[in-house]
């Protein structure tokens, strides 16, 4: 009879790459618990961006507004001004 090439596992054998399936699939819930966490922490950065640029929206829209009011000030104080300088 040959040699049986086929290789046997003995008891420890099956023990320890159950003790390394149950460290991995610990590991694995680890990084998805992890995962989890960034994935609040992005959607939470991504509220307080759009919070943000919406304020900022709103700043630019108020001084949009003013820079407005003022040409309208500057065009109708060039306007009596040379309306003053025709007269005299």
């Amino acid at each position: 009879m040959a040699d049986d090439p086929t290789p046997t596992a003995t008891m420890a054998d099956i023990q320890y790459l159950a003790e390394l399936i149950t460290k991995n699939t610990d590991k694995i819930d680890g990084l998805e618990e992890r995962i989890e966490g960034v994935d609040h922490d992005l959607h939470d950065l991504k509220e307080t961006m759009v919070a943000g640029f919406t304020k900022l929206d709103h700043s630019i829209q108020g001084i949009s507004k003013i820079v407005g009011w003022h040409d309208e000030k500057i065009i109708n104080l060039d306007r009596h001004v040379h309306a003053l300088e025709t007269a005299a």
